[in-house]
């Protein structure tokens, strides 16, 4: 018997009014997606997609046009402390240090800082921060500012990590240890994932599940279940196996995203 959705999407449409022009863009279109309860899920699309789009609408941010959204079978109305976001850029506070700037979302949401002291350092040391609390955020590489990002959201123990593409802003190399850091911290906190990036070989690599979405207007193009054993190895990178499922996410996307660099349209209503 299926358990019931940790996060379930249906029919949801968002559309933009553009009022100088007097008509309306449709950014997503009927999205049926689902979520279990501590899975790692990716969405992968061209630019442009909705990929962002759906995740503010996951965190309650922007309101959909149409459908439901229902986060443990509670409709999503707005933002609550069940979900937590960790964008791009990790938007630390450059006077504070690494550890008041962990403890800055609970601050803001009127929670007990001295209570949360103890977890605090113990995040600090998941995301292998031990030591650095103290530092200050121009002492740290971009690398490890993600990682206090990350121990930020983490603190608030959300029940659902929303993750828009927080690794796009790092150098490759510093990129490849951070996924592999984020499985070790994700297998440890057992939370529940959904992440957002335009890297191909990252979804396959950090989820059990990758949904691709299709060009504007947003759309579930396929959903595909990666079988590969955990934990995993960069090394896994190199296999057979995981470059097949490279090539058969890439096949449902390159027209969608050769037509995005050529400026495709978007649909109006």
């Amino acid at each position: 018997m299926t358990s019931t959705p940790k996060l379930q999407s249906k029919g949801i449409c968002v559309d933009y009014v553009q009022a100088r022009l007097g008509r309306s863009i449709r950014a997503l279109s009927k999205i049926d997606l689902s979520v279990q309860e501590n899975q790692f899920v990716s969405i992968v699309g061209p630019s442009g997609c909705g990929k962002t789009t759906f995740l503010n609408v996951v965190a309650g941010v922007i309101a959909p046009s149409e459908g439901e959204l229902t986060l443990d079978g509670h409709r999503v109305e707005g933002p609550g402390r069940d979900r937590a976001v960790v964008f791009q850029q990790a938007s630390l506070l450059p006077w504070r240090t690494v550890l008041n700037n962990v403890l800055y979302g609970l601050e803001c949401q009127g929670g007990d800082v001295t209570q949360a002291l103890a977890r605090a350092h113990e995040l600090l040391e998941i995301v292998g921060l031990s030591g650095f609390e103290d530092h200050y955020p121009n002492e740290l590489s971009g690398g490890m500012q993600q990682r206090v990002n990350l121990a930020r959201a983490l603190l608030i123990d959300p029940d659902l990590l929303l993750m828009d593409e927080p690794f796009a802003s790092l150098d490759a190399q510093t990129r490849e240890i951070m996924q592999s850091e984020l499985l070790s911290i994700w297998h440890r906190t057992s939370k529940t994932v959904l992440f957002i990036t335009h890297q191909i070989d990252e979804s396959v690599f950090l989820s059990d599940q990758v949904i691709v979405f299709g060009s504007r207007p947003g759309r579930v193009k396929a959903s595909i279940s990666i079988p590969f054993e955990r934990p995993r190895q960069l090394s896994l990178k190199r296999t057979p196996e995981f470059l097949n499922y490279i090539d058969q996410i890439w096949e449902l996307i390159e027209s969608d995203v050769r037509s995005a660099a050529r400026g495709g349209k978007a649909e109006t209503t």
